[in-house]
C-alpha cells in the first residue's frame, strides 16, 4: 500500500508507492530545491517534498511529534488524527454544520475511557502588565470549537500546551476543556460584574490567559486526573481584574497614540502591537479596544481619513 510520512527534523513529506517504508537501497535524486525523486533499483518509487510546512506550521508538527513520543514512553495507545495531508480527514458535519475543531490525537486510557487531545505550540505571553511571569493563552473561539467537539462525540477533550525543551526534554501543560470552559465562563461573569451591562465594557472576547494553577504539568509521566484542578474564586477575581487593567492600559495607549500621531484604522492595531510587544497582548485584543473606542465615538473614524480623538 502507499505510504506517507512526515519528518519534523527535515520539514519534509515522503510519498511512497506500494511499500511501507524506505529501504536501505532507496536513493534520493535531487530534482529542484523542494522536490526530490526517490528510486530503488533504478525504479521510481516516490517523492520527497522539502520545506513542506511554514515555520509556524512546523512548530505545531514538532509539538505533536514530541507528544507522540510522550505517549509511547508511557505505553498509551493512540491514533494520530493530525492535519492533512498526513492526518485523518474529517467530515463537513464537524467543520461546517457543528463548527467544531478537529483534535490531534485519540488516545485510550486503560480502565477509564478514550480522550481527544489537541496539542498547542504557542508562544507564552506575559500574564499581565508589569508581571515577568508568562502563561499559556488561547483564543476563546478555539475553546468553544473544542467544547462543541466534546458535545458531538461525547468524548472528553483535553489540550496539551507544549513547553520548549529544557535539558533536551520537552514538557506539556494539560487541561481538560470542561475545566477551561468553566474558567472562561466564570471570568466572563466576573468581568460582567466589574463592567456592568453598559456598552463601555472592554471585556476580553478573544484571548484567555490560563493560570498555571489549574493546569497539570507533565514531563515524563502522563496524568489525566481532571479532579486535581479546582478553580478558586480568588484566582478568578485576580485574573478578571488583571484583564480589566490590561484593557484599560491598551485603551490609554491607543488614545495617546491617535492624539499624537497621524494614523489610519487599517494600520493602528499593528502600530500599537509594536509599542506594547507581542508578549503582552495580541492584535485581536487591541482591535477589540480600537473598535469599541470608534463605536463610542471616542475616536472619530472616517473612510480614507486619519483617525482623531474626539475633543
Amino acid at each position: 500500500m502507499s505510504y506517507i510520512q512526515y519528518s519534523t527534523s527535515e520539514n519534509a513529506v515522503y510519498v511512497l508507492k506500494s511499500q511501507s517504508k524506505l529501504s536501505e537501497n532507496a536513493k534520493v535524486i535531487k530534482h529542484d530545491n523542494n522536490i526530490q525523486y526517490i528510486t530503488e533499483n533504478d525504479e521510481f518509487i516516490g517523492v520527497k517534498m522539502s520545506n513542506f510546512y511554514t515555520q509556524f506550521e512546523n512548530k505545531g508538527r514538532i509539538a505533536e511529534n514530541d507528544f507522540k513520543n510522550l505517549l509511547e514512553r508511557n505505553k498509551i495507545p493512540f491514533l494520530y488524527i493530525g492535519q492533512n495531508p498526513v492526518g485523518i480527514d474529517y467530515s463537513k458535519v464537524i467543520k461546517n454544520d457543528k463548527m467544531a475543531k478537529r483534535p490531534d490525537f485519540l488516545i485510550g486510557i486503560p480502565n477509564t475511557s478514550n480522550l481527544f487531545i489537541d496539542v498547542k505550540n504557542i508562544a507564552k505571553t506575559k500574564r499581565f502588565i508589569e508581571e515577568s511571569e508568562h502563561c499559556h493563552s488561547i483564543y476563546r473561539s478555539e475553546i468553544e470549537k473544542l467544547n462543541r467537539l466534546q458535545d458531538l462525540f461525547l468524548i472528553p477533550v483535553w489540550i496539551a500546551f507544549y513547553n520548549e525543551p529544557t535539558n533536551g526534554l520537552s514538557s506539556f501543560d494539560l487541561i481538560p476543556i470542561k475545566n477551561l470552559f468553566e474558567y472562561m465562563r466564570r471570568i466572563a461573569d466576573c468581568l460582567s460584574k466589574i463592567y456592568g451591562s453598559t456598552k463601555s465594557s472592554y471585556r476580553p472576547k478573544e484571548t484567555i490567559r490560563i493560570p498555571k494553577e489549574i493546569m497539570i504539568h507533565v514531563e515524563n509521566e502522563l496524568s489525566f486526573n481532571a479532579n486535581r484542578t479546582e478553580i478558586s474564586q480568588g484566582l478568578i477575581d485576580y485574573y478578571a481584574n488583571q484583564h480589566k487593567l490590561l484593557y484599560d492600559y491598551i485603551r490609554k495607549t491607543v488614545l495617546t497614540f491617535v492624539s499624537t500621531q497621524n494614523c489610519y484604522k487599517s494600520t493602528l492595531g499593528c502600530k500599537i502591537l509594536e509599542l506594547l510587544g507581542k508578549d503582552l497582548c495580541n492584535i485581536a485584543e487591541i482591535n477589540i479596544v480600537i473598535n469599541k473606542l470608534i463605536e463610542k465615538n471616542e475616536i472619530i473614524y472616517e473612510k480614507f481619513c486619519p483617525l482623531r480623538v474626539k475633543k
